[in-house]
């Protein structure tokens, strides 16, 4: 059996990959394919960058590589739009808006992978944007598209697919930011440190000091909802192999 699973980012993958010693069979840039196997199992961890463009690229890059496989599951970060979601909850779309098409894609397939985990899953239904919705850009959205619970930037693009494919498509998600969260300037949203600019950083908070409690509070959430995606990855992928 082969199992597919996609995070937009290493660091969404990292306790998966440690967990199965999975091995890298493919870099490019910031697409990342590896590989575990276990017994008739094989596990691809594929880290596909973020946004629904490089979802795309890489679903059409490596199932030609991989071959079929049996089922796909999407883990990452979500920005809530259901006010009573908080950070670090995780969530597991039952069904998938597709807002260019106005249609909603059922996952109920998906979640068999469910059933033998004690992990507390909310059941909801997601939708992927372009971008990072902030708080007035939530309202909207969730003004016109009252059902909606949750959105990401990548899902779609692997429900499609598995769509097409007439596989099951699992997605899990980590609530990273809530309804009403007021960010900072997105150059300072990174799942690193590394990856802030300290002396941009520095300039900003100079200019206005709040900078600093709002990069510090998004840090907390992330770290948080890292910690809780990784626990229900690690779940999921055990209810496959258990099946």
């Amino acid at each position: 059996m082969k199992l597919l699973i996609l995070c937009a980012l290493k660091s969404e993958a990292n306790e998966l990959l440690h967990c199965h010693k999975a091995k890298s069979i493919f870099l490019r840039k910031r697409q990342s394919l590896f590989l575990a196997e276990q017994g008739n199992t094989k596990l691809y961890f594929g880290i596909t960058g973020v946004g629904r463009k490089n979802a795309r690229r890489f679903l059409k890059t490596f199932s030609s590589e991989i071959g079929t496989f049996d089922a796909l599951i999407v883990g990452g970060f979500a920005g809530a739009l259901n006010p009573s979601y908080r950070a670090g909850d995780i969530v597991c779309a039952k069904a998938f808006l597709d807002l260019e098409n106005n249609r909603m894609v059922s996952l109920v397939s998906g979640q068999n992978f469910l059933k033998k985990s004690d992990f507390s899953f909310q059941m909801a239904v997601g939708a992927s944007v372009n971008g990072f919705l902030l708080k007035k850009d939530k309202q909207d959205l969730l003004t016109s598209n009252s059902s909606v619970d949750f959105v990401d930037m990548e899902s779609l693009e692997a429900v499609l697919f598995c769509e097409e494919q007439e596989i099951p498509c699992c997605i899990v998600r980590s609530v990273s930011d809530e309804l009403g969260f007021d960010f900072p300037p997105l150059e300072f949203v990174q799942d690193s440190w590394k990856r802030i600019n300290l002396l941009r950083l520095l300039a900003a908070v100079l200019r206005r000091p709040a900078v600093l409690l709002k990069v510090f509070s998004f840090r907390s959430r992330l770290r948080k909802a890292g910690k809780n995606l990784a626990r229900a990855l690690v779940e999921v992928v055990k209810g496959f192999e258990d099946k």
